[in-house]
């Protein structure tokens, strides 16, 4: 009897083989499509956040450049769909280059170059990050945080896996003004060597750690600089985060007590003004200021949540038989005051 492989043998081993490599392919191609869009959707949505972050810090200031006009002819129906909302003319759409020096951002793996509009935009219109060039990903090209790439943020892929995103990540418990302490939780990957993170000059020691991260708690009581120093393949870097939201002082008015207006209308009403001389509040900003033409003494704050009378400009309409006056200020992270003013006195006095 002869040995060898016979032709049926060796077609079949070949068959094999073959569907074994294309398993294997098929699965590397989706292991690598997945860390991408984990890549790319972990670093618009940092951008994103440090953008809402400056604009709500920055009372409204938006932290960008130069416009920038992006062609929308050669982009497919199943994507063009990422710009409703936007303000299309001849398939062009207007966007503004984001200054990543005021977001405090480096290192970034896209929108590093502008000559081939790779770079993270920001439009006007709808107030969302938009990178220019579009990224293709799996059939797919993706120019903003939507879809697959939004849900990769939250897949189990993208919570046990690396996200090879090697971004340092600054999570605060919050963005808007306030008068209470801030945490952030400093996420750093895992790749890095840690030296050192501080608020201002005070260390912190690492709280936590996952599969991605070690994780350090910074919780902050005034306005503060988390500065983390790391080392990466051997190079010392630093980056920094800034608390600038918290606001304990309360508004400051000054009132002319001395100047009151009274006017006489043609049918005997009299109408008295006072004047507001001052109003600020040098970090978040007032809010609000209301006045009540009588003396409010319980939960003063409460009451002109839905109470009182706005003040729009600088005068306070003091009605006839008035003879106290409440006035109150609030500014945005809800640190407040109000002043009785005795009108038939001219004396005023503060309630706090």
């Amino acid at each position: 009897m002869k040995r060898g492989i016979s032709l049926v043998a060796l077609m079949s081993t070949v068959v094999i083989l073959l569907v074994l490599v294309s398993s294997i392919t098929v699965t590397g191609v989706s292991t690598m499509n997945k860390a991408n869009m984990m890549s790319f959707a972990t670093e618009l949505k940092m951008i994103q956040d440090s953008l809402n972050s400056y604009n709500i810090k920055s009372d409204g200031a938006l932290p960008i450049k130069d416009a920038v006009i992006i062609d929308l002819s050669k982009v497919n129906s199943k994507d063009i769909v990422q710009f409703d909302g936007e303000n299309i003319v001849d398939n062009k759409v207007t966007m503004y280059e984001i200054d990543y020096d005021k977001l405090d951002i480096s290192s970034l793996k896209h929108g590093i170059n502008k000559q081939e509009n790779d770079i993270y935009v920001y439009s006007k219109d709808t107030g969302d990050v938009y990178y220019a060039k579009g990224n293709q990903i799996g059939g797919n090209t993706y120019f903003k945080l939507v879809g697959d790439l939004e849900k990769s943020l939250n897949s189990d892929y993208g919570n046990k896996k690396s996200a090879n995103s090697k971004v340092i990540i600054f999570e605060t418990s919050s963005t808007n003004w306030t008068r209470e302490a801030v945490t952030v939780n400093v996420k750093i990957p895992i790749e890095y060597t840690v030296s050192s993170v501080k608020v201002d000059d005070n260390k912190v020691e690492k709280t936590n750690n996952d599969e991605l991260y070690n994780i350090y708690e910074c919780k902050v009581n005034s306005n503060s600089d988390i500065t983390v120093s790391y080392l990466d393949n051997g190079v010392t870097n630093t980056t920094k985060y800034s608390v600038t939201n918290i606001d304990t002082e309360e508004p400051v008015l000054s009132i002319d007590k001395d100047n009151q207006k009274i006017l006489e209308k043609t049918n005997g009403d009299k109408v008295a003004y006072i004047n507001i001389i001052d109003k600020k509040d040098n970090l978040s900003g007032i809010k609000t200021i209301k006045y009540e033409s009588y003396k409010v003494t319980n939960n003063i704050n409460e009451y002109f949540e839905n109470n009182g009378t706005k003040v729009t400009g600088n005068n306070i309409v003091i009605k006839d038989g008035t003879m106290i006056v409440t006035v109150y200020a609030e500014d945005y992270a809800g640190n407040w005051i109000a002043y009785y003013v005795d009108i038939s006195s001219n004396v005023i006095s503060t309630y706090k």
